[in-house]
């Protein structure tokens, strides 16, 4: 909320805050002496259990080459941090006893204690081989040289293992006691090498120099060392109740520090030394006295330190794995004497810089040790301001003027009543306009009180701000409305006209700030950014995308203007050919070591650094780390899950078809202000880029369709610049076993298979058709034809003329005879054909009916034989017309010639689904002819029961009559 509004609300409840009475309340907690302030508060994330980790003991870190973070608890195991998740490795393959972790070449990483393990892909690890094949015992350290060297210290021993993977042993014969303590890597990537007694350098061609060889007291020895760029060598002595950090530059060895702790780590972040121990830790930098930072007051716990190619300091303690971001950018807050972190303005002066906050003025001012003290007094005024000249001026309200002179104020009178407003500003001949509840004040050049100018806007408005642009043309608002007059007729006491707008959604209009085109920018509280450029006062389009509507404006001296409020300042340009109407150029955000929290006021410094006030604190934020442009994350594929299931890292991977969901999981290896991430993908190479919802590296699919695909996934922290190498996942989706080519071929062959053998089975119908026609053709030529012929026969001899009338009547009695057996077969013929008549039940039921005809003269008895309950049993059309033939041809033989009394047609099943046909006869029995002992009607019926592969036999009944037998199989089909 804006101040001057604010400000009101707080008299309307009651709340002087800046009335002399104010020191009742305030009193306790304004400090009437100087302090301290070192500016030791960082933002820090720490990451514990409720971070999933399953313990908060942490003993290790190291960064490999393709950028992942590796966290070694002796308590929990070894993890691999990718800024989104603590993926617990090889769980099952190490020992817990391991403490220390390593980072070398071409993503290698090893981890141990008295034993090294390899460890590798797919949550696997091994043991490292030493001499002789055999794994090392007693490991004191190793370390990985920038000649890509491993070397691993023993107790007294020092091996390097070859590019060809053999190990080899560096004498150290007359350097110090043997006893190594410790190894690390210089800044030539030549290994540093601390003996209990002494420093040692081993350059890349193994030859070894002293690098320092301290007075050492009792029982204390050398622990630690590392490389300075400036040739320097910083290195620890650890004693039994203490401990000391010192250089060694150009063979001179001097105490930085000695501690009453347990020393443990060094670490190079720039041209800082960062030193750790059991309790605190320690910022050693160039030209300044050590920094120290106090376990449980300024720093959550110390531990073992690493910094990340990114330039954060992480802390592996006993209260969780700490990451500070940007440990060089500070904050001062409650701790360091700030009875409030309600900030209003901030000033520099050559004194230092002054900070206005709600009800107390402090003065934060470097020492010559390089460190900021802070300095509070509730006899200074409650709030200030700078003329053009230099020159501070404050006010008490409902009480005096002050004017700074020779670094004291000094009060003003008379005494100038009232409720003074923070929105002040510079005119243009370098005097300070002051908005208050009355009107204007105005200070003066000589050094005079202020003076009242009255109210422009009216007695009964209250002013909020004022301001003048270069033009001369003076800027005044209240609540909603501003207004634009002359400032030489309201300096000068004249009457002048002016004009008011609107500016309709904001309660509260700030002050305006005049850019280098000549537009005007002013913030608002709910309304957002205004800009007038000479017409009108509009909102400006960009600021939509602004995450706050409560916007404060301040000039930029690096250009442009800073916009903040309730998320963190942003730098814009005006560009008015671009939609937004303007350009970010610049972004403050968690990178930078800046606390997420509302900005209530900022200052750019002369050297470029910045001064936040925030409700977290005030901020210091160095211009080196407004500098620096981070680079695109690179991404890495970290895991691919098939229906829930990890699936290992392999060159060809391969999913099943059907309801399958898949995860891709990639690895953007950003660590210090993940919200700045934003991620692409695209599904194969060529594909259009497409931009993720969220900075989570995380793809699902669901039912991919049969493809080969290559899902590659780029990072950018800036939305410009994006990962020069895009991460990719190759997997194949195979398609169901029917659409695959040995299944196609099989298809292909079986549908050829298929259509052939239809072709043949159609030929075959066909050639069955044209048999049965062939043989109903012969069935009418046998049956009819013959007959046919002997009607013909007969019927000419009848009327020849040349018979008498008995022989005619004769020969006309066998003409009407053999028509009759013609209409018989026609019917027998025309009746097997039809399908309405396929039953087995049909058949029999109509050879009796044949039966009854032949035998209606009464003088042979016919009878049957039938099954009780008949069972559907279908007959083929060959069978139907064949036993039917063979059949009438057997009663019509029994009729005809065997002058039987009795003729019976029996019909029974058989075994295994045939049946069995007799027709049998008491007559005078079978009768040869001169064919093998078959007449020509037995061969016929030989013939068709060979047909349908049926078994016909004839036998006689008792020794006279004749029984002839069929058996057949309903469902046969004619055979060739």
């Amino acid at each position: 909320m804006p101040v001057g509004r604010l400000a009101k609300r707080c008299r309307s409840i009651g709340i002087q805050l800046c009335n002399p009475a104010r020191s009742l309340c305030l009193a306790s907690l304004l400090l009437l002496s100087s302090l301290s302030a070192s500016g030791i508060h960082r933002v820090h994330h720490v990451f514990n259990q409720t971070s999933g980790l399953p313990v908060a003991r942490f003993n290790s870190a190291a960064q490999d080459t393709e950028g992942f973070i590796w966290f070694l608890s002796a308590a929990g195991g070894l993890f691999r941090y990718d800024g989104r998740e603590f993926r617990h490795w090889a769980e099952d393959k190490l020992p817990a006893s391991l403490n220390i972790v390593y980072a070398g070449p071409n993503g290698e990483v090893l981890a141990g204690n008295e034993t090294l393990y390899r460890i590798l892909p797919n949550d696997e690890a091994e043991v490292v081989s030493g001499i002789d094949g055999k794994p090392f015992t007693a490991v004191r350290d190793a370390a990985f040289t920038g000649d890509g060297r491993l070397w691993v210290a023993l107790s007294d021993v020092l091996y390097y293992r070859d590019q060809y993977g053999g190990w080899n042993l560096l004498p150290l014969d007359g350097f110090g006691t043997h006893k190594i303590t410790d190894l690390s890597v210089s800044i030539d990537g030549s290994l540093d090498v601390a003996l209990s007694d002494c420093v040692l350098e081993i350059k890349n061609d193994n030859s070894v120099r002293t690098i320092a060889k301290p007075d050492l007291r009792d029982g204390g020895f050398v622990s630690k060392v590392m490389a300075h760029p400036d040739g320097s060598f910083y290195f620890m002595e650890k004693y039994p109740r203490y401990g000391r950090i010192m250089q060694s530059q150009d063979g001179q060895i001097t105490e930085l520090l000695s501690i009453k702790v347990n020393l443990q780590n060094l670490v190079l972040r720039g041209t800082t030394v960062w030193a750790s121990s059991d309790v605190d830790l320690f910022a050693f930098r160039p030209g300044e006295s050590p920094e120290i930072l106090r376990n449980n007051i300024d720093i959550p716990a110390a531990g073992f330190l690493m910094v990340d190619r990114e330039g954060s300091l992480w802390s592996c303690t006993n209260k969780g794995i700490i990451q500070y971001p940007e440990p060089e950018t500070v904050t001062w807050d409650e701790r360091d004497g700030f009875p409030i972190t309600a900030f209003i303005r901030l000033l520099k002066t050559d004194e230092g810089i002054w900070i206005h906050a709600w009800g107390y003025l402090s003065f934060l001012f470097s020492r010559s040790d390089n460190k900021w003290q802070l300095k509070l007094d509730q006899e200074n005024p409650a709030w200030l301001c700078l003329d053009g000249k230099g020159t501070i001026w404050g006010h008490h309200d409902y009480s005096h003027f002050y004017r700074r002179e020779g670094g004291r104020f000094i009060k003003l009178t008379p005494a100038a009543r009232g409720d003074m407003h923070f929105n002040w500003s510079q005119g243009s001949d370098g005097s300070v306009w002051i908005p208050a509840a009355e009107g204007l004040w105005l200070t003066s050049l000589d050094g005079s009180p202020p003076r009242f100018l009255g109210n422009p806007l009216g007695d009964d408005v209250e002013v909020d701000s004022v301001f003048e642009d270069r033009k001369g043309t003076l800027w005044i608002s209240s609540g909603n409305m501003i207004c634009q007059t002359s400032a030489a007729a309201v300096r000068s006491g004249k009457r002048s006209d002016r004009s008011c707008e609107t500016l309709t959604g904001t309660q509260e209009i700030n002050n305006p700030v005049e850019l280098e085109d000549g537009t005007l920018w002013a913030g608002s509280e709910t309304g957002g950014i205004w800009r007038y450029a000479g017409a009108k006062w509009e909102q400006l389009p960009g600021y939509t995308k602004f995450p706050s509507r409560n916007a404060l404006v301040d000039a930029a001296p690096s250009g442009g203007v800073w916009v903040y409020g309730d998320s963190l300042p942003v730098r814009a340009i005006s560009r008015t050919d671009l939609p937004d109407g303007w350009q970010i150029v610049e972004s403050i955000s968690g990178w930078q070591g800046v606390p997420q929290a509302p900005i209530s006021t900022m200052l750019e410094d002369t050297d470029g650094s910045l001064w936040l006030g925030t409700s977290s604190g005030l901020v210091r934020m160095p211009a080196a780390i407004r500098n620096i442009r981070p680079e695109p994350p690179s991404v890495k594929p970290a895991a691919l899950l098939v229906n829930g299931e990890r699936v290992g890292q392999r060159s060809s991977i391969q999913i099943p078809p059907g309801n399958n969901q898949v995860e891709l999981q990639f690895a953007a290896l950003t660590f210090r202000d993940r919200s700045l991430l934003r991620l692409q993908y695209r599904l194969n190479e060529g594909d259009e880029w497409v931009d993720l919802s969220d900075n989570d590296p995380m793809l699902r699919f669901h039912d991919l369709g049969a493809s080969k695909y290559a899902v590659e996934m780029r990072a950018s922290l800036d939305g410009v610049n994006w990962s020069g190498q895009a991460a990719r996942i190759d997997f194949e989706v195979l398609p169901h076993w029917y659409v695959r080519w040995w299944a196609i071929v099989i298809f292909a062959l079986l549908t050829v298979a298929v259509l052939y053998m239809g072709y043949r089975l159609r030929v075959s119908v066909l050639l069955g058709l044209e048999r049965q026609r062939t043989r109903i053709a012969m069935d009418l030529h046998d049956e009819i034809g013959s007959g046919l012929g002997s009607i013909g026969i007969l019927s000419s001899v009848a009327s020849s003329g040349n018979v008498d009338e008995e022989k005619q009547h004769e020969l006309t009695k066998r003409i009407s005879d053999t028509a009759s057996e013609i209409g018989s077969s026609l019917t027998d013929i025309v009746w097997s054909l039809r399908s309405d008549k396929a039953t087995l039940e049909s058949l029999a039921y109509y050879l009796k009916h044949r039966a009854d005809n032949l035998f209606a003269d009464g003088r042979t008895g016919f009878s049957t034989h039938f099954p009780d309950v008949w069972r559907k049993v279908n007959l083929s059309l060959p069978v139907r017309r064949n036993v039917l033939l063979i059949a009438t041809e057997s009663l019509h033989n029994a009729a005809k010639h065997a002058r039987a009394e009795n003729v019976t047609l029996e019909v029974e099943q058989a075994e295994r689904g045939d049946w069995i046909m007799r027709i049998i006869d008491d007559g005078f029995g079978l009768k040869t002819g001169d064919d093998n002992g078959l007449g020509l009607g037995m061969q016929s019926m030989r013939r068709r029961a060979r047909e349908i592969g049926a078994e016909i036999d004839w036998t006689k009944d008792n020794g006279h009559g004749t029984i002839v037998t069929l058996k057949f199989d309903p469902q046969a089909q004619e055979r060739s």
